[in-house]
C-alpha cells in the first residue's frame, strides 16, 4: 500500500514537471523568441540592430552565429566567406557583425551608430553608462502564457 501510493505520487510529481512546468522553464534555454525579435528588426527601417553581449555567455555567441543568419535569411554563400565568427573573435576586436545585426559588449567609451535597435533580455537596460542617447522601448517579444523573453529598444543618439 505505502509503496503504490509513493509510485503515484512519484507519477503526479514527474507528469506536473514534465507537462506542466517544462515549457515554463526552459524558453529561454532554447532561445524562444530570437525568431521573433530578428524577423521585427528586419522589418524596421532602421539599419543597425545591436545585440548585447554578456562577457561570460559562449552559448551566446554560438547562438548567434546559428540564429541570426537563418532568422534573417543571410546568404549561406555570404556566411561561408566569412573569416570569423562570433565564437572566434579576439580581444582586440571583441565585436560581430552580419549584416545589419552586430554583437556587441557596451561599455561606456563605445561609440554607437546615431540610430539602433538594441535586443536585450528583459531584465536587461540597454545602454548602461553610455551618456548622450535617447532610449525608448518599441517593442516586447513575449510567448503565449505572457512571459517576456526580449525586449527591443531604439536607441538614438542626442547632440
Amino acid at each position: 500500500m505505502t509503496l503504490s501510493l509513493l509510485l503515484v505520487s512519484m507519477l503526479a510529481i514527474l507528469v506536473k514537471i514534465y507537462f506542466i512546468d517544462y515549457g515554463s522553464h526552459v524558453t529561454r534555454e532554447w532561445q524562444y523568441g530570437m525568431r521573433e525579435a530578428i524577423t521585427y528588426a528586419n522589418k524596421s527601417p532602421i539599419n543597425h540592430v545591436i545585440m548585447k553581449r554578456k562577457p561570460d555567455w559562449v552559448f551566446e555567441d554560438h547562438s548567434y552565429g546559428v540564429l541570426v543568419p537563418f532568422y534573417s535569411k543571410f546568404s549561406p554563400e555570404e556566411y561561408q566567406k566569412l573569416k570569423t565568427h562570433p565564437w572566434n573573435r579576439t580581444e582586440k576586436d571583441p565585436d560581430y557583425t552580419l549584416g545589419k545585426f552586430t554583437l556587441m559588449t557596451i561599455t561606456p567609451d563605445k561609440k554607437l551608430p546615431d540610430q539602433s535597435l538594441f535586443i536585450v533580455y528583459p531584465d536587461e537596460k540597454p545602454v548602461v553608462g553610455v551618456p548622450g542617447y535617447n532610449v525608448k522601448e518599441v517593442h516586447t517579444v513575449k510567448d503565449s502564457l505572457g512571459g517576456e523573453h526580449f525586449k527591443i529598444f531604439e536607441v538614438t543618439r542626442v547632440d
